[in-house]
């Protein structure tokens, strides 16, 4: 509803963006919960298929029938809801489509762009908000109309076309994981167990989950807050960029992750990566809070995308350095974790972002000070106590050592036998 904010004003005036945001954590945080025994019990593809049929539901109880059964503020609510409780199922099985599906020089690329494909569709959602909507109430149907075939059509293509393996699994840890035996039924509550006794067992892993949600606070608190943050500029001619800037700051993310995801692949660099991304996460809402308060408006906007670039990548990045630290530790295991604390995390600073409205003289100019002082903070922690080891990329490379070996001992013997059979 960000993206048509004015005109959702308009028609749904008992609505807040920030309270739909909040609704929508605290209902991905019960999706989170619930996703470990849906992998479990029903695999990559039953999760994905059996999610998206939940999205497309949510999506047309917000628009209703055309003809038959419109909108209303109660119906987007539960809504609200329904969605959010589908979308942890596609992110935190994004570290198993990745381990599952591509090999170890492409794992880091995509884990990037799987974690942070849904900021895709902001992005899309601001730009199509401002194309089909704009300021008209009147227009707010066809674009949630347009929501529901979209995610009705994308169901369908993952119950024709979604398989949860490939033919041959990509890498040897792909391999040793395919060998394992099918887990034994467990009640749901065992794998919340696991999850907590993961994050107090390893100092290291606690860091890593630490530094997403730092990063995750970063696009949900701006998500909450995007309408009120732009609004404190009062030139009405920068009124067309505020749908540029929001869609802008959402590709920043997600170009970021891209770059930072292809970096990492070839030089497996996942502390230093994480402490600069980090620093510049500070540092950028630190610029964009100073910018706000002295009324520098272009400086604000620029600090604000250099925010998405740094902030974005750190999620990708340390779900996958979880996976390296815990290994052999089941990915899927680290991403829940992760989903988990980081929406829980998010809607407290939500609040606390909130409550502290009335401190400042300029609108939600105290969320940037505390999105800069938590990716701070984390990254002073990181640096001193991070000493992570890369055991899953340590387990693959010794494979693909051992396979280089192996053909050459086979290569050096087929030589021999051929000199062998001439003489």
């Amino acid at each position: 509803m960000a993206a048509i904010e004015t005109a959702a004003k308009a028609a749904y005036p008992s609505l807040e963006n920030s309270l739909l945001v909040a609704l929508f954590l605290i209902s991905n945080v019960f999706g989170s919960l619930l996703e470990p025994y849906l992998l479990k019990r029903y695999g990559l593809r039953g999760c994905v298929v059996v999610s998206a049929m939940i999205m497309a539901m949510g999506n047309l109880i917000k628009s209703g029938v055309p003809g038959y059964v419109g909108s209303s503020e109660a119906q987007i609510i539960v809504a609200f809801l329904v969605v959010g409780l589908s979308q942890p199922v596609f992110q935190i099985t994004a570290l198993v489509l990745a381990q599952d599906w591509f090999p170890t020089s492409e794992r880091n690329l995509v884990t990037a762009v799987l974690v942070n494909s849904n900021y895709l569709g902001i992005g899309a959602a601001y730009i199509l908000g401002a194309i089909m909507v704009g300021s008209d109430p009147d227009a707010i149907p066809a674009y949630m109309n347009a929501q529901t075939a979209a995610s009705a059509a994308l169901f369908f293509l993952a119950a024709f076309f979604f398989k949860s393996k490939p033919p041959l699994p990509p890498s040897r840890s792909a391999a040793a994981k395919a060998r394992k035996p099918p887990p034994l039924p467990r009640p749901i509550t065992a794998y919340w167990s696991d999850a907590i006794k993961l994050l107090l067992s390893s100092r290291d892993f606690a860091l890593t989950v630490s530094a997403f949600c730092a990063s995750a606070a970063v696009s949900n608190v701006v998500a909450a807050e995007f309408s009120s943050l732009l609004e404190a500029d009062a030139d009405s001619s920068r009124a067309v960029s505020t749908t540029s800037v929001a869609a802008a700051f959402e590709g920043f993310m997600v170009t970021g992750s891209l770059v930072v995801g292809w970096v990492v692949n070839r030089t497996h660099a996942y502390r230093s990566t994480a402490l600069l991304l980090l620093g510049l996460t500070a540092a950028a809402a630190t610029t964009a809070a100073a910018c706000l308060s002295a009324g520098e408006f272009t400086g604000f906007w620029c600090s604000l995308l250099l925010l998405g670039g740094a902030a974005g990548p750190i999620m990708p990045l340390q779900a996958d350095l979880g996976v390296e630290v815990v290994y052999p530790r089941d990915e899927n295991e680290v991403l829940f974790v992760n989903m988990i604390m980081a929406n829980a995390t998010s809607t407290a600073i939500i609040w606390i972002c909130f409550a502290l409205r009335d401190v400042t003289a300029v609108a939600f100019l105290s969320s940037l000070y505390v999105l800069a002082g938590a990716a701070a903070l984390v990254g002073i922690l990181f640096a001193a106590l991070f000493r992570g080891q890369y055991n899953r990329l340590r387990y693959d490379l010794q494979g693909a050592v051992q396979q280089h070996d192996d053909e050459s001992t086979a290569a050096r013997l087929s030589v021999d036998d051929v000199t062998a059979a001439a003489h």
